[in-house]
This record gives structure tokens, C-alpha cells and sequence, in this order.
């Protein structure tokens, strides 16, 4: 999962959620790590082990794509950001 930061100042999402799904969205199921910042115009990459890219590694499955599969980040407050 890439993560996009369209200004031009470091933003903070240290406590922001990750939620995979394969048939339901419910609420997150990972948070990042405290000092995780993207910086300005930048991106910040999530994934599992085996992405070598990845800044940030955690366990996540998004499906194979045959059941309506999605990811959804949350704010630190638990609201939807994005889908």
C-alpha cells in the first residue's frame, strides 16, 4: 500500500489505521508506529515482509480481488480517510 502526501510539508501519521478487507470493512486492524511521517509531495510504503520497499512492515493480506477486496486508512481519531 503506498500512501501519497500532495503537500509540500511533512505530515505526521504515527496512530493513523490500516484496515485490509475481503468481503467487510469494520475498523482498522493495524496502526502505525509512532514517528511515521510522509514527507512533502512524497510517499510512504506499507507491506509485508517479502516488499522490500516497504517503510513500514506489517502482516497484510488485500485478497486476490475476487470479493469485493479494499483497504481503508483512518485518521487518528478512527474516522475514514480514504477507501
Amino acid at each position: 500500500v503506498e500512501l501519497y502526501n500532495g503537500t509540500d510539508a511533512p505530515v505526521s501519521v504515527a496512530g493513523w489505521g490500516l484496515e485490509a478487507g475481503t468481503s467487510s470493512l469494520e475498523g482498522p486492524e493495524y496502526v502505525l508506529p509512532g514517528g511515521t511521517t510522509i514527507p512533502a509531495f512524497g510517499f510512504l510504503v506499507v507491506g509485508g515482509p517479502q516488499v522490500a520497499e516497504a517503510q513500514v512492515v506489517i502482516d497484510i493480506s488485500l485478497g486476490n480481488g475476487t470479493k469485493g477486496d479494499a483497504g481503508r486508512l483512518y485518521d487518528c481519531e478512527g474516522s475514514a480517510v480514504d477507501t
